[in-house]
Order: C-alpha cells, then structure tokens, then sequence
C-alpha cells in the first residue's frame, strides 16, 4: 500500500513541476508581447482589436518557419494558425501601424499574401437580415 502511495505521490510532483517548466516556458517566449490582463485567450480577442489583425498565408512547401520567425521578430502574436489553408492570423503590435505589418509580412520569403482582417457576410449583409 505504502508503494503505490510513493508512486501516486511521486507522479503528483512530477506533474507539478512538469506544468511549472511550460508555465516558464510560455512566460519566457512572449519576451515581445506587451502585459495583459491574465486569463485574456485569443478567443476572447474583443471587437475592436480584429482590425489590428492580418492574416498571412505562405507557401505550403516553403512551410510556416520563415512567417513564424518573421511573427516573432515583429513581436506580433500568432492568434490563429490556419493548418489547412497554410496561413497565419497575427496580432499588429502596439506602436506598428497595419499597414506596416502589411508591407513587412509582404516582404518575408514564402508569403504568398497578406490582408487585413475582416468579417464576410455569406448571404448579404448582416443589416439587411435585421431590417427584414
């Protein structure tokens, strides 16, 4: 009995110490992100902010590593990475304005394009849904 305490125990502080090095690990690799209030996730991301997002899509066999390391240098925060479509929604920092996020992900190696976010409607206008 005594045993299998000494392993649940043992496999307890592992676990702790385990969620302690990624905590560290996240901590340290948004070095570039300014602070936020905690608990904030990108889904949470509010109405306002969406316009200070662009989307990148790159090349499927160039692969995400040069967009990646671009995101990183610019101190942009990677929201949303689109696997499928190879592309990448990434936060403008404070002090960039979008259209120089634009140009500069314009200007990494395997880009294929880049744009502002924005909401598409499928079937008309969200007004005109209301109005009827």
């Amino acid at each position: 009995m005594s045993n299998l305490f000494t392993r649940r125990l043992t496999g307890m502080v592992a676990a702790r110490l385990l969620t302690t090095v990624l905590a560290g690990i996240v901590f340290f690799s948004n070095a570039c992100t300014l602070p936020r209030e905690q608990g904030v996730k990108a889904e949470a991301i509010a109405a306002d902010t969406v316009s200070r997002i662009v989307i990148a899509f790159y090349d499927s066999e160039a692969g995400k590593l040069n967009l990646t390391k671009a995101a990183r240098l610019y101190c942009s925060e990677i929201v949303y990475h689109y696997k499928s479509l190879h592309g990448m929604a990434l936060s403008v920092p404070r002090g960039k304005s979008v259209e120089e996020a634009l140009a500069y992900y314009r200007k990494v190696k395997g880009v294929l394009g880049v744009s502002r976010n924005e909401k598409a409607y499928l079937h008309g206008n969200i007004d005109d849904k209301n109005n009827k």
